[in-house]
């Protein structure tokens, strides 16, 4: 183990990357981590947009639940029009429900686990990073509404003396889990296009499952909640996140590299946490990898919204 960490509670953080209805991705990614005994692990979250919902199901331990959610959401629920008083095109009323009912607001503000949660404010024109922790349900609703806020489309949130939105300028927020001291960080990024900077991983040692694929076609992906897609995006998830822990289990600098049986036993029947190293400068990403399935694209951008505004006058 590297000399650096051998401290008895390390800090291993998780970054949850926005993207609207390509977060199905999280979905499958996060399954996959559970199973491998590593989300346990996550002493620290920061997430963005879409990811700070699926972080919401982190911090309580309701993965499996977050896969459901995925699976039964429709557009209805996402994209109904904004009723009198809202602002933005569509109401958040289907959201706030969908939360209020699947998520233990109580247990996040009690949580040993950080939870930051990214926002922009409009007015002061900067990113700021809310902590979850020890806030009244009420003020984790708002912060999650305010992150999700996709400008144009949903209406910016009032919190305190400010107006937040989607905080897309920090889409990815590695720097929150930094600035609390993690040297292991797992990415969930959404955006294939998407690859951090030196500059934004220093000497943290790095496990990134954002794709090397598309989640989406077509500028309106962030609001294709068709159930082919989401299902795509979930099961491709999954299968990404296997394949990345599997090229990386024999390789030394990994940061949960098991290196024994004994400690494996240890692991299985006692249930004992998973020994880790922090290497500077590890970084893994895979960089090719053959979806199952394809993306269902049977509308054009514009057919897309035209079926929305419909569904809605129905």
């Amino acid at each position: 183990m590297n000399q650096k960490n051998k401290d008895k509670h390390p800090k291993i953080g998780l970054v949850l990357g926005g993207g609207g209805a390509k977060g199905a991705f999280q979905a499958g990614v996060l399954k996959a981590l559970k199973e491998a005994n590593i989300l346990q692990q996550v002493t620290h979250v920061s997430a963005n947009s879409i990811g700070s919902i699926n972080a919401l199901m982190v911090i309580n331990d309701t993965i499996e639940e977050c896969e459901q959610i995925w699976r039964t959401i429709g557009r209805k629920d996402a994209l109904k029009f904004r009723s009198k008083g809202e602002k933005g095109i569509f109401s958040r009323k289907g959201l706030i429900r969908i939360l209020k009912d699947a998520v233990d607001f109580e247990q996040i503000s009690k949580s040993n686990r950080k939870l930051y949660i990214t926002a922009y404010n409009n007015d002061l024109e900067k990113i700021e990073y809310f902590l979850a922790n020890d806030k009244t349900p009420d003020e984790i609703l708002s912060y999650v509404l305010a992150s999700s806020a996709i400008p144009y489309v949903y209406g910016a949130v009032q919190i305190g003396n400010y107006k937040y939105s989607d905080g897309f300028r920090d889409n990815v927020p590695i720097r929150a889990l930094k600035n609390a001291g993690c040297d292991v960080i797992i990415v969930i990024g959404l955006r294939p296009e998407y690859h951090p900077s030196p500059e934004e991983l220093g000497d943290i040692s790095v496990i990134d499952f954002t794709p090397c694929f598309p989640l989406g076609i077509g500028k309106f992906d962030s609001l294709d909640f068709k159930p082919e897609n989401i299902e795509f995006r979930i099961t491709n998830g999954y299968a990404f996140a296997k394949k990345v822990l599997e090229n990386i289990k024999n390789d030394p600098k990994n940061p949960f590299y098991e290196e024994s049986f004994l400690k494996k036993f240890f692991k299985k029947f006692f249930k004992t946490s998973i020994s880790y190293n922090a290497f500077p400068n590890y970084y893994y990403r895979l960089g090719n990898f053959q979806p199952m399935g394809y993306l269902k694209e049977d509308k054009s951008a514009k057919e897309e919204i035209l079926s929305i505004i419909k569904e809605n006058q129905e």
